[in-house]
């Protein structure tokens, strides 16, 4: 089932090439390096957040990572470069747009719709948050 409808996907992706030529293709790369921005962001302040985290709570790290915080906070520079220029070009900016855009919509869905709950199902502070059933 997964494989006809990915080949089915992938035969769109061929029509709409075929009537634009040299259109498709570009969209789907910025769409891709767009959501890889988003994805990298979140590693990186994820990261921030959770080894000071375990520092505070006196946790070892198994696997330490040389020059923190610094190193992070330099890929977060380097992602917002990468932002900046991409918002220069006409055609890469909308697509950043719309994936910041739809980046939003979703986080503001998450924090509408979920319910703070503990590991064991009980209500919590709002330090977690899970997808109602």
């Amino acid at each position: 089932m997964d494989f006809s409808v990915a080949r089915l996907r992938g035969s769109n992706r061929e029509i709409f090439e075929y009537l634009k030529p040299g259109r498709v293709l570009g969209v789907l790369f910025n769409v891709v390096g767009a959501t890889t921005l988003i994805l990298w962001t979140i590693v990186a302040v994820s990261h921030i957040i959770l080894r000071r985290r375990a520092q505070r709570a006196g946790s070892v790290t198994r696997a330490p990572m040389w020059g923190f915080p610094y190193t992070s906070y330099l890929a977060l520079v380097m992602l917002a470069v990468i932002v900046a220029l991409s918002a220069t070009n006409a055609p890469t900016r909308t697509q950043l747009l719309a994936t910041f855009a739809t980046a939003v919509v979703i986080a503001v869905f998450c924090r509408v719709f979920a319910k703070p709950t503990n590991n064991d199902g009980r209500k919590d502070s709002g330090t977690s948050l899970t997808m109602p059933a």
